[in-house]
């Protein structure tokens, strides 16, 4: 019992920390992005982006979804880790020497002559990152969220806060960029390194390594089959309506993406190598289970609403009249807001119980039926296949609830169950905002003064429910949860100052 309230204690403080991370990380990107897109072109952006396109996909293979392995097993050896050390170290100097030959054929496939010199500099990437796989699986294996969401918002600081903004100040143009990012991965490294404290032998084992593929081969797997799926949309889109429709798609996309990935990219962290450590206890992975979809609908749910309800009055504020075209697709994707940030949840349990052929199999039926559903729905322009996607992100949603049900041994009813309390606040929001709305329509209300009374007023509305009925909204570890980030508030004055 002391050990699962200290590993409650490790995960509430992890999904305070990992959310600091990612609330402090993206406040980051949002002032470093209005620098540099002032001091560079979108042609550098362009070259960049095709060159991390190409070595996003390779570290998929470099890595050979090792990592995660050594997180999920139960027991791991001092060979496992040697193994998954050489191993990755080995992949990813093949993928730079790789790369880097293979170069020119990416530049003449995009037609673009720089991507060549620069994919050849980034490809050093692929050692940089080979040599902390282990270092990093430790840490999240120990739940040491801190030290990580340090490493990760400094390491960005000095890539691209300093190093990038600097040599683009310089006119250096999109070697600025390219210097960015291996600044960044380099000081990522070098943390990961002196915070894991590991250092391997020179040993290697084939039955290791056979071991840590029964996983490490499903985790590759689905990822490709994910980045396949989150990318043929777009091309559907380019490929039948054009490229003014595909630009209004990916910003309807990006602006929906944006919580979920917050929120998602923050509960996946945490949930996946804390959940790893009780996979052999379906009671512990039930409660687990329950009490995050519960606290992530009350969270999701009403901020689905506030999106639907303000997009038709702040798209074209924020983004300009020639953008109006993004508001019903952005309402489309917000209804499955919860359904594309829950099933991180339910990922992350298939994971930790190490069931890698049902994730990987997940995420390939999510790519199938992205492909089947966006291409059927393209005769009805984009509103068809936003709602195409729309139905393949609930499919895959709910086949990976199904899995957990099995794991966790849960009744769908109780899982309903768990999303009424945030259906209701989402409906208090709808009510509240709707008439709010009237109202200020009414008096032709100013459209910034209109979208900031509505969003101060929906905004208190749920907070003001919550602090209400704490227990009714949260639950008993959410209720936890609340009081350890006004904890963490009120004694960490700068961020990482004091320990919660």
């Amino acid at each position: 019992m002391s050990e699962h309230n200290n590993l409650i204690q490790k995960t509430l403080s992890g999904l305070i920390w990992a959310g600091s991370e990612a609330f402090a990380r993206a406040g980051l990107q949002f002032v470093v992005l209005i620098v540099l897109t002032r001091l560079l072109t979108p042609a550098d952006y362009g070259v960049v982006g095709a060159a991390l396109l190409v070595i996003g996909i390779s570290q998929m293979f470099a890595q050979l979804g090792l990592g995660p392995a050594v997180v999920q097993r139960d027991f791991i050896s001092p060979s496992h880790l040697e193994t998954a050390f050489w191993f990755s170290m080995t992949f990813s100097l093949l993928s730079t020497a790789i790369i880097a030959l293979t170069a020119p054929l990416f530049a003449a496939f995009f037609q673009l002559p720089k991507l060549s010199p620069t994919l050849q500099i980034l490809s050093l990437v692929f050692p940089l990152t080979g040599v902390v796989v282990v270092s990093e699986s430790l840490l999240q294996r120990e739940l040491k969220f801190r030290t990580l969401a340090r490493i990760e918002v400094t390491s960005y600081f000095v890539g691209f806060g300093i190093v990038a903004i600097i040599l683009a100040i310089l006119k250096f143009g999109l070697w600025s960029l390219v210097a960015g990012q291996l600044t960044q991965v380099f000081v990522r490294s070098t943390q990961m390194l002196l915070a894991g404290r590991w250092a391997p032998r020179f040993r290697c084992s084939f039955q290791s390594l056979k071991e840590l593929w029964r996983f490490g081969g499903g985790q590759t797997t689905a990822q490709i089959a994910n980045y396949i799926a989150q990318s043929v949309d777009v091309m559907i889109v380019g490929k039948t309506l054009g490229a003014s429709a595909m630009g209004i798609y990916v910003r309807a996309y990006q602006l929906m993406l944006a919580p979920s990935l917050l929120v998602g990219s923050v509960l996946e962290k945490v949930f996946f190598p804390a959940l790893s450590k009780i996979q052999h206890q379906p009671e512990l992975l039930a409660r687990a289970y329950r009490q995050g979809n519960q606290f992530l609908a009350v969270l999701i749910l009403p901020i689905a609403a506030i999106i639907i309800i303000l997009a038709p009055d702040a798209i074209p504020l924020i983004l300009g009249q020639k953008w109006a075209g993004v508001v019903l697709p952005l309402q489309i994707f917000s209804l499955g807001l919860l359904w594309r940030t829950g099933i991180k949840i339910s990922n992350s349990i298939i994971r930790a119980c190490g069931m890698a052929r049902s994730f990987a199999f997940c995420q390939i039926m999510y790519a199938t039926t992205v492909i089947l559903f966006a291409w059927f729905g393209s005769r009805w322009g984009i509103t068809g296949i936003c709602l195409g996607v729309l139905v393949s992100i609930f499919g895959s949603y709910t086949f990976a609830a199904i899995v957990c049900f099995r794991l966790t041994q849960i009744k769908f009813s109780h899982f309903l169950l768990d999303h009424v309390p945030g259906l209701l606040l989402a409906i208090s929001v709808v009510v509240v905002g709707e008439s709010v709305q009237m109202a200020l329509h009414s008096h032709t209300t100013p459209v910034l003064l209109s979208c900031t009374v509505m969003t101060v007023v929906m905004g208190l509305t749920i907070l003001i429910a919550i602090g209400l009925f704490p227990a009714f909204f949260l639950g008993p570890r959410g209720e936890k949860l609340r009081i350890r980030i006004v904890t963490f508030f009120n004694r960490t004055p700068a961020f990482g100052h004091k320990s919660v």
